[in-house]
C-alpha cells in the first residue's frame, strides 16, 4: 500500500472524530443559556440592535440600561470592541427578515440565543475540532488529543464563555485560527493558495483585536512568529495586509463615533470607576502586581489553576514538546502568549473582570495553554481527578450563575450553589418543556456524557504524522493530588468576611432574575435574601 493510501486511511477516522467533537462542543454550548443579561453582554446587544434597526452606532435609547458605555459629542456608544457586534449584525438582520421571528427589542431572548449560538458557540465547537486535528497532525496520540480538547472545552471557563455573548471566546478562536494558518505556510507550496492563507491569518489576527483590544498581546506575538518564519516576504506581506484591513475598519469606526482614528471607546468612558481606572497607567495597564498574579492563578473566585486544575498538565506538555525540538518556535509562541496574557492581566486595573466566575480576560489564551497537553507524558489516572474537579466547578458556572460579583471570595458555596438552590439556573431545552431546573440540568449533562463516551470509543489508534518523541519528565503525581486537596479544602473553608454583602449579592441577582423571567418561585428567596442583607426591614 502506498504512503498516500495509508495517510488517507488514517485521516478518515481522525476527521470523523473531529466532526464528533464538533458536535459535542456545539451541543455543550447550545444546551444552556443565561436568563438575565448584564452590562457586558447588554452593551454589545444594544450596539447590534442599533446597527440593524436604527442604522447607527450610538445606543442613545438604551444607554441607561448599561454602565458599559462611552460618551462623545452628545451621543452614547458601547465601550466594547466592535468586532463581535459587527459579526452578529448580519445574523440579527437575518432574524428581522425571517417572517416567523418577531424580534421584540434589543434584548429579545430568542434573538439573543440565536445570535450567540452562531457567533460564539459555533466557532468554539469548530476550535475544539481543529485543536484535535492539529494535535494529531503534529503526532499526538489521538486519545490524549481528545482528552486535551475535553480539558479545554469542558474543563475550563472557555465553556462558560461559549454560552455567552462576551467576546472573549470568539477572540480566543480567532487567535488560534490565525496561529494554525500561520504555522502551515510554506513558500514551496502553490503560491496563490499560500498567499490567501497568509492574508486570512493576518485578517483573523486583526479581527481578534477588533473583538477584544487586549488581543494585541497575542496578535503581536503571532506577528513576530510570522515575520521570523522561513517563508517568503510575499507571504509575510499577505499577513500584514490582512491585518491592515482590520486596522482600517477600526479607524473608520473610531472616526465615526469618536472623531479620530486613534480615539478608542475606552478613552470616553462614563462610569467613574472605569474612567479612573483607565486614566491610570497606559489605558489602565500598569506594572504587573504579584498579588494579582497569585489571585489570577490560585484564588477560588478568579484562579485559573484553582478552577481548572486539569490545565496544570499543559505545563508539562510545554516542556516536553520544547525538548522534542520539532515544534520549538510554535511552542515558544504558545508559552509566550500564555505568559503575556498573565502579565498583561496582572497589570490591568480591572483584572478581576467584575461580575464573572474565573479570570475572564484570560479566556483568549486558553487554547494556547491547553494545546500542549496532548503531548505530555501524564497518565490517565492523574488526568481523571483533575478533570472531574475542573468540570465540577466550570459546569456549575455553566448550569448555574456565572455572573459572580468581585466581592464574593468563594463563588461556589457562597453564591452559585445557593442561587441554584433557589431554582436560579441557566435555561435549557428540557426546562423550557416544563422539567424542573435541577432534573433538566442532569438530563443535559447525561446527554453530553454519553456523547463524549461515544466519541472516545470511536477514537482512531494512529496519528496522521509520525508520533512526537516524548522525553518523559516523571510527573510528580503526588504534588498534583496535593493541589487537589488544597482546592477542595479552600472550597470548604474560604469565606467572604462581609456576610451581609454576600446576601446583598444574592438578593441582587435573584431580584433581577425574578423581574426578567417573572418566575414566582424566585420571589420568596429574593425577599429572604433582601432581609438578610438589610435591604428590607
Amino acid at each position: 500500500m502506498s504512503t498516500n493510501s495509508k495517510t488517507k486511511q488514517t485521516l478518515k477516522p481522525i476527521l470523523r472524530t473531529a466532526y464528533l467533537l464538533f458536535t459535542l462542543l456545539l451541543l455543550a454550548g447550545a444546551l444552556f443559556y443565561q436568563p438575565v443579561e448584564y452590562d457586558n453582554t447588554c452593551s454589545r446587544f444594544f450596539l447590534v440592535h442599533a446597527i440593524v434597526a436604527r442604522g447607527t452606532f450610538n445606543i442613545d435609547p438604551y444607554h441607561e440600561s448599561t454602565i458599559d458605555k462611552s460618551l462623545y459629542a452628545g451621543h452614547y456608544y458601547s465601550n466594547k470592541a466592535i468586532g463581535l457586534s459587527l459579526l452578529a449584525a448580519p445574523v440579527y438582520w437575518g432574524l428581522h427578515q425571517f417572517p416567523l421571528v418577531q424580534v421584540g427589542g434589543p434584548l429579545y431572548p430568542p434573538a439573543i440565543y440565536i445570535v450567540k449560538l452562531i457567533t460564539t458557540t459555533l466557532p468554539f465547537a469548530f476550535l475544539g475540532a481543529l485543536m484535535f486535528y492539529m494535535a494529531c497532525s503534529w503526532g499526538a496520540d489521538p486519545r490524549k488529543a481528545f482528552l486535551m480538547v475535553l480539558a479545554y472545552g469542558l474543563g475550563s471557563i472557555a465553556w462558560i464563555h461559549a454560552t455567552m455573548f462576551s467576546g472573549h471566546q470568539l477572540t480566543g478562536c480567532l487567535l488560534f485560527f490565525s496561529f494554525a494558518l500561520a504555522s502551515i505556510l510554506k513558500s514551496d507550496s502553490p503560491a496563490l493558495k499560500m498567499v490567501l492563507y497568509s492574508i486570512a491569518a493576518g485578517f483573523l489576527a486583526g479581527y481578534a483585536v477588533l473583538t477584544d483590544y487586549m488581543a494585541v498581546v497575542g496578535v503581536g506575538l503571532i506577528a513576530i512568529y510570522m515575520l521570523t518564519r522561513p517563508v517568503s516576504w510575499t507571504l509575510k506581506s499577505g499577513f500584514i495586509f490582512g491585518g491592515l484591513i482590520c486596522v482600517a475598519i477600526l479607524a473608520w469606526y473610531n472616526v465615526i463615533c469618536f472623531g479620530s482614528p486613534f480615539s478608542l471607546s475606552y478613552q470616553h468612558l462614563t462610569f467613574d470607576k472605569f474612567k479612573d481606572g483607565v486614566d491610570a497607567g497606559f489605558l489602565g495597564v500598569g506594572i504587573p502586581r504579584l498579588g494579582v498574579l497569585a489571585a489570577t492563578l490560585a484564588s477560588p473566585a478568579r484562579g485559573l489553576f484553582f478552577i481548572s486544575p486539569v490545565l496544570l498538565l499543559s505545563l508539562y506538555g510545554f516542556v516536553e514538546v520544547f525538548r522534542d525540538g520539532r515544534r520549538k518556535p510554535e511552542t515558544v509562541l504558545m508559552a509566550a502568549i500564555f505568559v503575556g496574557y498573565l502579565l498583561f492581566n496582572a497589570g490591568w486595573f480591572g483584572w478581576h473582570g467584575g461580575w464573572t466566575f474565573g479570570p475572564r480576560y484570560l479566556v483568549p489564551m486558553l487554547p494556547f495553554l491547553a494545546f500542549p497537553m496532548a503531548f505530555g507524558s501524564w497518565k490517565t489516572r492523574i488526568y481523571v481527578p483533575l478533570f472531574i474537579v475542573s468540570v465540577f466547578q466550570v459546569g456549575a458556572g455553566v448550569t448555574g450563575m456565572p455572573h459572580v460579583p468581585e466581592q464574593i471570595l468563594n463563588p461556589l458555596p457562597e453564591f452559585i450553589f445557593p442561587c441554584m438552590g433557589y431554582s436560579y439556573t441557566a435555561g435549557n431545552p428540557a426546562q423550557a418543556l416544563g422539567v424542573s431546573p435541577m432534573v433538566s440540568i442532569w438530563m443535559c449533562l447525561v446527554i453530553l456524557g454519553l456523547l463524549g463516551y461515544l466519541v472516545f470509543r470511536a477514537l482512531p489508534e494512529h496519528t496522521i504524522a509520525e508520533a512526537t518523541v516524548v522525553k518523559r519528565l516523571g510527573i510528580d503525581s503526588i504534588g498534583l493530588y496535593l493541589w487537589l486537596v488544597v482546592v477542595l479544602v479552600a472550597l470548604a473553608w474560604t469565606k467572604t468576611p462581609d456576610t451581609r454583602m454576600v446576601h446583598y449579592c444574592r438578593w441582587r441577582v435573584l431580584k433581577d432574575a425574578s423581574m426578567t423571567t417573572g418566575h414566582e418561585d424566585l420571589r420568596e428567596p429574593t425577599v429572604r435574601e433582601g432581609i438578610a442583607a438589610g435591604v428590607y426591614k
